[in-house]
């Protein structure tokens, strides 16, 4: 059961904007259906990795509730990221739970992150799913457009624990260069004001990327955001207009590297 890397893509690059939720792949779904490693039974890790995604959740919520209140955003986040997990009804209940634990709980953020570390270590899990968590949470941090002095803190944490915290520092200086006080949203561009190396990177390639490569990457990302996938994956309309933008970006930075390079 995969978290989905285009369908996450879509939720989170609609948050974050520009190549921000490319990056986010589907190793999470490590959690969830990932195999047993040979140094444990497979009912070891079946129960460290339902107390990971119990604790995931849990912290989402105790993040959410930083500033004093959780937004419909951050709500409609959460809600979202569960169903491109396509959780079964039971778990996510059971996941909702967690969240609202965490949400009015007094056990602290850094508790449980560490909680959450010590079971996806003990699970032998890929260090680009601690990556992928950290992104989770400066995504849930970004959605209402406004990052309080606690949750910068809680994220800067949550990096340093899960071994990600140049993903931290890559998210806060990216923010940085938008307009405004707004984190994590893009200055907004009109048509034909990407740059040759924003191209490549909304493709995700590098600027050194053959013709084929950068064909290739277009064809794939023009497929994970394709609005009848989405529609497919029971995403809702807000989600698909945004994979609908995604593909925009995508459709214009493939022309401009085509232009630039005259292929």
């Amino acid at each position: 059961m995969g978290l989905g890397g285009g369908i996450l893509g879509a939720i989170i690059g609609g948050i974050l904007g520009g190549p921000w939720g490319m990056a986010i792949g589907g190793g999470i779904g490590y959690i969830l259906g990932g195999s047993s490693p040979s140094r444990h039974t497979p009912e070891d890790f079946r129960k460290r990795s339902e107390l990971a995604l119990a604790l995931l959740f849990r912290s989402l919520g105790k993040l959410a509730k930083a500033d004093g209140r959780v937004s419909q955003e951050e709500a409609n986040f959460v809600r979202e990221l569960m169903t491109s997990m396509r959780l079964p009804t039971e778990t996510r209940n059971k996941m909702r739970e967690e969240f609202n634990r965490g949400r009015d709980s007094a056990e602290e953020f850094i508790s449980i992150v560490r909680q959450l570390n010590t079971e996806l270590t003990g699970n032998c899990t890929p260090e680009q799913v601690k990556y992928d968590i950290v992104n989770i949470y400066c995504a849930l941090a970004a959605v209402d457009r406004n990052i309080s002095a606690a949750e910068k803190r809680m994220l800067q944490e949550a990096g340093t624990i899960l071994n990600a915290a140049d993903a931290v520092e890559t998210f806060f200086r990216y923010s940085s260069s938008s307009s405004g006080s707004t984190y994590g949203r893009s200055r907004p561009h009109s048509h034909g004001e990407y740059s040759l190396e924003e191209s490549f990177r909304i493709l995700g390639l590098s600027t050194a990327a053959s013709s084929d490569e950068v064909k290739k990457a277009w064809r794939q990302k023009v497929k994970e955001y394709h609005p009848d996938r989405m529609q497919g994956s029971g995403m809702s309309a807000e989600v698909i207009d945004k994979a609908k933008e995604e593909i925009q970006k995508i459709n214009k930075a493939y022309e401009t590297i085509c232009k630039a390079k005259g292929w």
